[in-house]
């Protein structure tokens, strides 16, 4: 779900001309709004995580 939700903003973001970085900050908020939404599960903690580190990654090329 972290990772549709993170393609899903960055599209719709994207499509608004932003930048990257503002893009990145941008899903990293909704990221963690929806962690505290879903109680903090440990599937949840850890999809984030990996989408955290995928938007890491895409910002530093």
């Amino acid at each position: 779900m972290c990772g549709i939700l993170v393609i899903g903003i960055t599209y719709l973001f994207s499509k608004i001309n932003l930048s990257k970085r503002k893009i990145s900050v941008i899903s990293t908020i909704f990221l963690f709004i929806f962690m505290q939404i879903t109680g903090y599960t440990p599937s949840v903690v850890r999809a984030c995580i990996m989408a955290l580190l995928n938007l890491i990654a895409r910002t530093a090329i």
